[in-house]
């Protein structure tokens, strides 16, 4: 296993929680959730996406991945009745239950966030996560800033996919300097739209 044993899905949930209160930030992160549960599949090889405008979905290696999350996602690819678009997907991922807490509980498993019980207008409880261990989330964001801000640095597919989904679902503003993002701007649409990837 390498040093870094977050996927996508992972990182992107690092971003999208409040560090204190251990809530969901947000209301399109299912959306970015999904596109980064699809794009780990793709980026490890078990899926492939056509380049055409519909961006068709098919299986490129059909065997366990490793990941609770990412094999129920292959085994319904898999299991499909007929080859489906990307978007299907994201809208069938994005839809899966409990994908939150589910994606929180892998880092909690990890001890970067606790799983506790908070209290809705003093009556009703609900999970949240909390953070214990930023360093992951450090890492994330100075890898981020790396290339989002230094025009010198190109961006690999991973940190691209992370920035161009992080900007879809907007969490970059609750994560970085907006005088930053500001000056930054053309670069990180640049980034995201997949055009500046190292070599």
């Amino acid at each position: 296993m390498s040093a870094n044993p977050l996927c996508l899905h992972h990182e992107l949930a690092l971003l999208v929680l409040d560090d204190s209160k251990g809530t969901f930030e947000g209301s399109m992160y299912p959306y970015g959730f999904a596109g980064a549960i699809l794009s780990e599949l793709l980026l490890q090889g078990f899926i492939s996406v056509t380049e055409d405008k519909v961006k068709m979905v098919s299986v490129a290696l059909n065997k366990p991945v490793g990941d609770p999350i990412l094999d129920e996602v292959m085994t319904q690819i898999t299991g499909s009745s007929k080859p489906r678009n990307l978007q299907h997907w994201v809208g069938k991922v994005a839809g899966l239950k409990d994908l939150r807490h589910r994606i929180a509980e892998q880092l909690s498993e990890l001890g970067i966030v606790a799983k506790e019980q908070g209290k809705v207008l003093w009556i009703f409880t609900r999970k949240i996560w909390p953070e214990l261990n930023g360093s992951y989330e450090d890492s994330i964001r100075r890898r981020m800033s790396s290339v989002m801000f230094f025009a010198d640095q190109k961006p690999d597919n991973r940190t691209a996919v992370l920035i161009s989904l992080a900007k879809s679902i907007g969490v970059l503003n609750s994560n970085f300097a907006p005088v930053e993002l500001r000056q930054h701007d053309a670069r990180i649409k640049e980034i995201a739209a997949g055009k500046l990837l190292a070599a």
